[in-house]
């Protein structure tokens, strides 16, 4: 491998984020640079004859003209192997659990860490044997990084092609070790575990699957109304408070000044996900988490996946889905009614929708991260509280048909009992939602019968 040659200039202009320097010729744009005398991580965005116009990713306070700029001369990258999976890491790949242990609970700036550990040894299953050809992609072996994960240690998309000159046995290697030796025309190419590649440049394939496996979440609100397929993008804008770091342990989040999503991040975000989870400040102020927006949010996988849905949990998944984001819509234009005149003054029917909307958001919708059922909805509990939810407004729509007062239909007893279907348990729900169904059915119907009791004893007193 070729040695890059360091540069080294000068600073001359700091403002903000952004650095200038002088004596940078030979420098490449996107270079990865060291700044001022604590080694502040940057990356050159701009070019002119010796002059680099540099973005630095840490705090420039405390910065002067004068400190040197060494370009390490070689782009943002980031390293791919064993041991990413499970580890946490800020945006340029540090490994803050690593950078802990160096600095305490504060990171310091310019603090330096690997962001694959190396000398943690992983148990490498070869595939291939001595004497066979490879190319580029092929897997060389594989490593069981979870209980759920394989990791395929695959030859380095640059590989001219050759043969496997020597492979190792089965057995624990650091991610540094060559697990391979393969043989080219030019001479010998070793294979590591670890490959480091430049973030600005694609991974290469041959081939790219549509996705169509959902990605279960146990969150209602994502996995029913606004689902991500596995291998989706997805972004959470959200202000202060919204709920982003309850998010940020299965996802990603963004986090607008002032909760405005039209600001350019979350703009230039949005432009290349499928799926946008808005939090919403309103929701979260009112106590309602998750604080996902369901008129504002959105999924472009909601096809993608809809197959997956109806051949393992049921037929008419995708139509209740949609059923229910046409009440949550309906209830917020009454809404704007309600706030001029007043619920009492909607017809029955309308009322009847806002109950249903309501049941919807707060007994389907709203979910407890921290009780110790609601915090994971499984995927058939939450089609089935879907369902018994719009059976519910289904049920009173009609018995208001044949008369029944809506006030009575709001002191039902069942609605209680169907608000706390979340919190039943996992192992137990569909006996017990059998239960609520039939007592919301009964309830419902011995309304009816009572209304039409009254009105044949009217009709009597009448002749």
């Amino acid at each position: 491998m070729v040695e890059r040659k360091e540069i080294e200039g000068k600073i001359i202009r700091i403002s903000g984020p952004v650095v200038e320097a002088k004596g940078m010729r030979g420098s490449k744009m996107y270079d990865v640079v060291r700044v001022g005398d604590e080694n502040l991580i940057g990356e050159i965005i701009r070019l002119n004859e010796d002059l680099a116009t540099i973005q630095v990713y840490e705090e420039t306070s405390g910065l002067k003209p004068g400190e040197k700029v060494v370009s390490t001369g070689s782009p943002l990258s980031v390293e791919l192997g064993p041991g990413l999976i499970k580890n946490i890491y800020d945006g340029i790949q540090r490994p803050l659990p690593e950078i802990k242990n160096i600095t305490g609970d504060f990171i310091s700036r310019g603090v330096e860490a690997k962001a694959l550990d190396r000398k943690k040894k992983w148990h490498f299953k070869p595939t291939l044997k001595k004497g066979d050809k490879v190319a580029a992609g092929d897997i060389v072996g594989t490593v069981d990084e979870t209980a759920l994960v394989v990791h395929k240690i695959m030859v380095p998309p640059d590989f001219e092609g050759g043969k496997v000159k020597s492979i190792v046995t089965e057995g624990k290697y650091t991610v540094e070790d060559v697990v391979a030796v393969l043989q080219t025309n030019g001479g010998e190419y070793r294979v590591c575990m670890m490959q480091t590649w430049p973030v600005r440049k694609g991974r290469p394939f041959i081939k790219k699957y549509d996705p169509s496996l959902p990605l279960i979440t146990g969150q209602r609100v994502i996995d029913t109304f606004f689902p991500i397929a596995k291998g989706g993008t997805a972004a959470i804008p959200g202000g202060f408070g919204t709920g982003k770091t309850v998010e940020l342990h299965q996802l990603a989040a963004v986090s607008p000044p002032g909760g405005d999503f039209s600001e350019p991040v979350t703009q230039n975000t949005l432009r290349i996900v499928k799926v946008f989870w808005a939090l919403d400040a309103d929701l979260a102020d009112r106590r309602h988490f998750p604080a996902v927006n369901w008129l504002k949010s959105y999924s472009l996988y909601l096809n993608d996946v809809k197959k997956w849905w109806q051949e393992k949990i049921a037929e008419d998944w995708v139509d209740l889905r949609n059923k229910a984001m046409a009440l949550l819509q309906k209830e917020a234009e009454l809404q704007e009614i309600v706030k001029l005149v007043g619920p009492d003054a909607l017809p029955p029917t309308e009322r009847a929708l806002l109950e249903g909307a309501r049941i919807i958001r707060e007994a389907f919708l709203q979910q407890n991260a921290f009780h110790e059922v609601d915090t994971f909805c499984p995927e058939k509990k939450q089609y089935e509280m879907l369902r018994i939810s719009l059976k519910f407004l289904d049920l009173i729509n009609d018995a208001i048909k044949k008369n029944a007062y809506i006030e009575d239909i709001l002191n039902l007893k069942c609605r209680e009992t169907i608000a706390r279907m979340a919190t039943i348990s996992n192992k137990t729900f569909e006996k017990e939602f059998k239960k609520i169904e039939k007592s919301m059915e009964e309830e419902i119907l011995s309304l009816i019968k009572k209304v039409e009791n009254i009105s044949s004893k009217e009709v009597k007193e009448n002749e």
